[in-house]
C-alpha cells in the first residue's frame, strides 16, 4: 500500500483511525508514564512515535489490511519487547561520583576544541559534498551523504562533538543572571541550530530540547517539564512548521498538513509491509550476518560488499518499482524486524532479545553526576541507545560508530591535558 493509497483509507475511515489512536494511547499510557517523566525525555517521545505507529497496525487490521495471523504475532511481538523492557529499565537515576581532573578548564577547553572542529567538518562537508538539505530537495537522499565520499569519519565524530558543544553552551546560558551575558551563550547556539535545519532533518531543533532535558536532570538534577517552558516547546513546533516550508510548502495551512502527516507516517513501516502481506516479499538470505553486518561489516569482519538491501529499502521498492536504487525507506521496527528475518516464533524470541539489549543500555547510561562531561558523555550515550527500538541493524551500526567517537573523545582529551600541561599543573 503506497502512502498515498493509505491516505485515501485513511480520509475514507477517519473515525475508524481516531479510535485506533484513542485504544493505542490507553494501552500505551502506562509506558510511557513508567519509562519517563517529562516529554523533554527522547525516550518519551521514541514511546510515543512508536504508540503512533501502533495505532496504524489497529487502523490496518480494523479495515482489514492484515491478516489475523500476522495481527496476532504482532500483538504478541509488542507485548513482549515492552513488558520485558519494563520489568528491566526504571525510570530512576544512578549516581556517578566520577570528576576528571581540574575539570572546568578541562571542560572549558574541550568546549572550544569540541565547538570549532564541529563547525569546521560541518563546514568542509557541505563544501565538498553538498548542503543536505538542498541535495534532498534536488531527489537525493541525505541519508546516503557521506556514502562512498571517505569522508565518514566526519559522520561518525560530528555527532559528539556537537552533543558536547551543545551541552556545554546550555551549562554557560544557565549559569548566567544577566540576559547580555545569556546572549553570549544564545549566539553561540545559533550555528547549530542552522546547520540542524541545512542537514535536512526536521528534528534538529528537538534534539536541541533533548540535550537541554539531559543537561538538567543529569546534571542540575531538576527534570524540566512542559508547564514551566512552554516557549521552547512553541520554538519547536514553529522551527518544524518553517523546515517543511522551506522545502516547497507554500503556506502555512501546507505546512501544518505536512506536519500532521510527519506524525501520521510513524506507522510508514506497517502500511507498506502488512498489505497483501508485502513483508514476505522482502528477500534476506542470511538473517544473522545481515542483522550483524552495521557492527561487524566496518570491522571488517563481515564483508560490507556483500551487504543485503536493507528491508526498509525493499519494501520501499516492492511498493514503489520506479524507486528501484534509491536509498530509502522506512525503519524496519522489531515486529518486522523479525518477522522477515526469523519467522513468526523466531519473530518473538527476536523480540525479547532487542528488548534485553535495549533495556540494560539505556538502564548502564541513565546516570546524575556532578561532572558536566560525564553528563554530556552520559546523554550522548542514552541519546544513542535509543536507536536500538528501531532497526536492529542500523542501531548495531550507530553503536560502532559511538565508540568509535568515544575513542576519539579519549584522545581529544589526552591531547588537550598533554598540550596544556603547564595549565593544568599549576596549583
Amino acid at each position: 500500500m503506497t502512502i498515498f493509497d493509505f491516505f485515501v483509507l485513511l480520509y475514507d475511515n477517519v473515525l475508524i483511525y481516531l479510535l485506533s489512536l484513542l485504544l493505542s494511547i490507553i494501552i500505551f499510557y502506562k509506558v510511557i508514564t513508567k519509562t519517563s517523566s517529562s516529554w523533554f525525555n527522547p525516550l518519551r517521545f521514541q514511546v510515543f512515535t512508536f504508540t503512533l505507529g501502533f495505532s496504524i497496525i489497529l487502523f490496518l487490521f480494523f479495515t482489514n489490511n492484515v491478516s489475523r495471523v500476522t495481527f496476532v504475532y504482532l500483538l504478541f511481538s509488542i507485548a513482549i519487547f515492552w513488558i520485558t523492557f519494563l520489568i528491566i529499565y526504571k525510570n530512576k537515576q544512578k549516581d556517578v561520583n566520577i570528576v576528571f581532573f581540574k575539570e572546568p578548564l578541562l571542560a572549558q577547553y574541550l568546549f572550544w576544541f569540541s565547538y570549532i572542529i564541529y563547525i569546521g567538518l560541518t563546514i568542509f562537508s557541505y563544501k565538498t559534498l553538498g548542503i543536505p538539505l538542498i541535495e534532498d530537495a534536488n531527489e537525493k537522499s541525505r541519508l546516503t551523504t557521506y556514502v562512498g565520499s571517505g569522508l565518514g569519519f566526519i559522520a561518525r565524530i560530528t555527532p559528539i562533538l556537537a552533543t558536547y558543544s551543545t551541552f556545554y553552551i546550555i551549562y554557560l546560558i544557565d549559569r548566567e543572571v544577566f540576559f547580555r551575558k545569556r546572549l553570549k551563550g544564545i549566539l553561540l547556539l545559533l550555528p547549530i541550530i542552522i546547520f540542524g535545519i541545512l542537514s535536512g532533518s526536521r528534528s534538529s531543533f528537538l534534539s536541541i530540547i533533548f540535550i537541554f532535558w539531559g543537561y538538567r536532570l543529569m546534571y542540575t538534577r531538576v527534570e524540566p517539564n512542559v508547564k514551566d517552558y512552554k516557549m521552547l516547546i512553541v520554538s519547536f513546533v514553529l522551527m518544524s512548521l518553517f523546515s517543511f516550508s522551506i522545502r516547497g510548502s507554500s503556506n502555512f495551512a501546507q505546512s501544518s498538513y505536512l506536519f500532521f502527516e510527519r506524525a501520521v507516517s510513524a506507522g510508514d513501516l506497517y502500511w507498506d509491509s502488512l498489505p497483501n502481506e508485502n513483508w514476505e516479499k522482502v528477500i534476506i538470505k542470511n538473517p544473522i550476518e545481515y542483522t550483524l553486518m552495521g557492527f561487524f561489516g566496518p570491522m571488517r569482519i563481515l564483508d560490507a560488499s556483500k551487504a543485503e538491501i536493507p528491508i526498509g529499502f525493499q519494501l520501499t521498492e516492492i511498493v514503489f518499482p520506479d524507486y528501484i536504487d534509491k536509498s530509502t525507506g522506512p525503519v524496519a521496527l522489531f515486529p518486522i524486524f523479525g518477522l522477515v528475518c526469523f519467522g513468526y516464533i523466531g519473530g518473538l524470541v527476536f523480540s525479547f532479545i532487542q528488548s534485553l539489549i535495549v533495556s540494560l543500555l539505556l538502564k548502564f547510561t541513565f546516570i546524575r553526576s556532578n561532572s558536566i562531561i560525564v553528563c554530556s558523555l552520559a546523554f550522548y550515550l542514552f541519546n544513542s541507545y535509543l536507536f536500538f527500538l528501531g532497526d536492529m541493524s542500523a542501531a548495531l551500526g550507530v553503536l560502532f560508530d559511538t565508540l568509535v567517537s568515544l575513542v576519539l573523545f579519549g584522545f581529544i582529551v589526552l591531547g588537550i591535558y598533554f598540550l596544556n600541561y603547564k595549565a593544568f599543573s599549576d596549583i
